[in-house]
């Protein structure tokens, strides 16, 4: 950990799974393959070489379980997403493709606000607004499956705001 840096560095797979939140604390949890999925690990942002943002230096004898660390979705330096947002966001564009009951308009709508949930941000509430009544009438089914995809990668107020009634 850099001495300038008031964070862990975080070992993440490709595919979003958390090896280690605290990289320079416990090195040995740094493995180059997850034991999840089996995809190879990333500790710095691949466009920048930023080290990834895991949980604060402060928390220093606290030790935080990896099911309580949610991998940032885009890098802190340079802004491009990590590689499992970008997974995940391609994912959702191709259920949207397979949603019916929804027109053209409506899943390029759909489009449109994948890129505002991720963050927050002035458009977050008009995406979640929208994803939440448009997926509302895509019924079960793919609908189902790119609520799920969409939660994964969400920000908190993303997720609240789709989870009330």
């Amino acid at each position: 950990m850099s001495s300038q840096s008031s964070y862990e560095q975080a070992i993440i797979c490709s595919q979003g799974h958390v090896i280690c939140a605290y990289g320079s604390r416990a090195p040995e949890e740094a493995t180059k393959f997850c034991d999840t999925c089996g995809a190879s690990t990333i500790g710095s942002c691949s466009k920048c070489d930023t080290p990834i943002r895991g949980v604060s230096a402060h928390v220093y004898f606290e030790v935080l379980p990896a099911s309580e660390y949610k991998p940032p979705s885009y890098c802190h330096e340079c802004g491009n997403p990590y590689p499992w947002t970008s997974a995940r966001l391609e994912a959702s564009r191709e259920l949207i493709a397979e949603l019916e009951g929804l027109s053209e308009e409506e899943k390029q709508l759909l489009e449109i606000s994948l890129e505002d949930i991720a963050v927050d941000g002035p458009r977050t509430e008009l995406a979640a607004t929208r994803i939440k009544r448009l997926l509302g009438k895509a019924g079960q089914g793919a609908g189902s499956a790119l609520y799920k995809v969409i939660i994964d990668y969400a920000s908190e107020t993303t997720v609240k705001l789709l989870e009330q009634p």
